[in-house]
């Protein structure tokens, strides 16, 4: 039977992409038809489905149809237009997953599969995706799988209640070099501990948080290396996407796992997970003393998984896992694209946007941003997609907006509020109608308190469009945006919150 994209998109995930029944749209306010009047700078949470990637998804839907649903050789197609864009070399696997959550379980899979007690330190909790805590244990991360069966959330997937399995976290309550330094030192003594204590420890190397943070740093991620060869794993989470070729294939020669999302910088439809697995790792799976939980079939089909990685030849083709590859697809749609903008461009116009974002409500005596600069630790140094995240905090009167406030403001913006404009002005009603899609608000501690940020981010399919343009052209367009983001947000402030 034939069924529309719209039925297909959300299909395969967990119970982040159930529809809202009044809005029929995600937690994320994203829907399964294409917005009109849309301004989007929500790549570092979810972006909805635009015009471009709807029309080739339906193209391809018809493809699919017409060969009775996907086949392994159009997964195994995928995955070389991946390598391809990315210029991963030909022993790199690439395990795909239903969003960045599921690959974790995955990545953990590996440590178990040392077959010692394993220990898995989580780094900044409050700033990578909610379920990643109880992915990491091998738990149910959600109130239901990707079948819509439903769970118990943080309760061990069935199969694996036995697994010597611990959970730790790092990095919280960073706010200046200084503890973040603090942190690192906890990190190197747990870690002493732990492989004293003859654990085997997967330690997750954030490279992109939601507040664009890298954590832990660079020289002590090598540093644990150095000390611990065999008995560590390096998982990067770079699921924020915002990185170069160099680091991907430079961290894969060193052994180190990587998840990355299709669904945030580069604007798939919500969700997608991918895993690039070094090949000094894949045989290490063979490794693992039983067979693999029936359990795993909650949140994965055959198709993730190259056909030469057979331990996961008892996993079971999914009806159903034709809706990840069409998100996947829509990641691809940008990522192909993306991948033509020329350096010196791509620059330029990450430049003016953060150079706009700076001023950010400037002109206003009664509304203060503040820019969060998280990034104490060291990035590459040509990794400029890391700035394409600009995470603020609102002073309105001398105080900052609350996490109650934030999350209202994040949701009427998304809201056409024109009817409550008492005058004629036909074009701030224009502004006050569209649906302006931010990133989600984060609420982390910051100078011993709880502070809550929004956040606008530059996204693939925005620097696509602008990197074509010329200089002034770039520069009128974010700042015709960025103005409506601010007229907006300022009406909602005084005449709907009235805070």
């Amino acid at each position: 039977m034939s069924y529309p994209l719209q039925q297909r998109l959300f299909g395969f995930s967990d119970d982040r992409n159930s529809l809202d029944s009044d809005s029929l749209s995600n937690k994320y306010s994203c829907k399964l038809n294409p917005y009109d009047n849309y301004l989007s700078y929500s790549s570092a949470t979810a972006t909805n489905v635009q015009l471009g990637q709807f029309n080739y998804l339906n193209t391809l839907l018809q493809q699919l149809e017409d060969c009775g649903g996907s086949t392994i050789d159009m997964w195994q197609h995928l995955r070389d237009r991946i390598r391809s864009i990315f210029d991963l070399d030909d022993d790199v696997d690439i395990i795909f997953g239903s969003s960045g959550t599921d690959i974790e379980m995955i990545a953990t899979l590996y440590g178990i599969s040392t077959n010692k007690k394993c220990a898995n330190i989580v780094s900044l909790p409050e700033e990578i995706g909610s379920g990643s805590r109880h992915a990491s244990k091998l738990s149910h991360f959600c109130n239901y799988d990707n079948h819509g069966t439903s769970v118990a959330k943080g309760a061990r997937l069935s199969g694996f209640e036995s697994v010597d399995l611990f959970s730790y976290t790092s990095g919280t309550k960073i706010n200046s070099l200084n503890s973040q330094i603090c942190n690192e030192n906890e990190l190197l003594s747990l870690v002493s501990e732990l492989i004293q204590d003859d654990y085997h420890v997967q330690i997750h190397l954030i490279y992109g948080s939601k507040l664009g943070r890298v954590y832990p740093s660079l020289s002590v991620v090598n540093l644990l290396e150095q000390r611990y060869p065999g008995k560590i794993d390096v998982i990067v989470d770079a699921c924020q996407f915002r990185l170069n070729h160099q680091c991907i294939n430079e961290w894969l020669s060193m052994g180190r796992i990587i998840l990355l999302s299709g669904s945030k910088f580069f604007e798939g439809v919500t969700f997608s997970g991918i895993m690039l697995l070094p090949a000094i790792m894949r045989d290490r799976i063979n490794d693992y003393k039983s067979a693999l939980p029936d359990s795993l079939n909650q949140y994965f089909s055959r198709v993730c998984f190259p056909t030469r990685l057979t331990k996961f030849d008892s996993i079971h083709h999914s009806p159903n896992h034709d809706s990840l590859f069409l998100r996947l697809e829509s990641f691809m749609y940008n990522a192909e694209r993306f991948a033509g903008i020329k350096q010196h461009r791509l620059t330029e116009v990450i430049n003016l946007f953060c150079k706009r974002c700076d001023s950010l409500f400037k002109n206003n005596s009664q509304l203060i941003c503040k820019k969060v600069n998280m990034q104490f630790s060291h990035s590459y140094e040509n990794d400029i997609l890391l700035s394409t995240i600009f995470p603020f905090i609102l002073f309105y009167k001398g105080r900052p907006l609350s996490q109650e406030e934030c999350r209202k403001i994040y949701s009427l913006l998304m809201t056409d509020i024109s009817p409550h404009l008492d005058n004629n002005d036909s074009e701030f009603k224009q502004i006050l109608s569209l649906n302006i899609h931010l990133c989600q608000p984060v609420t982390f501690e910051y100078n011993n308190s709880s502070q809550t940020a929004m956040r606008i981010a530059l996204g693939a399919n925005s620097l696509i469009d602008l990197s074509g343009c010329i200089s002034s052209k770039i520069q009128d367009k974010l700042n015709s945006d960025i103005s409506k983001i601010e007229m907006k947000m300022l009406f909602i402030i005084d005449k709907i919150l009235k805070i």
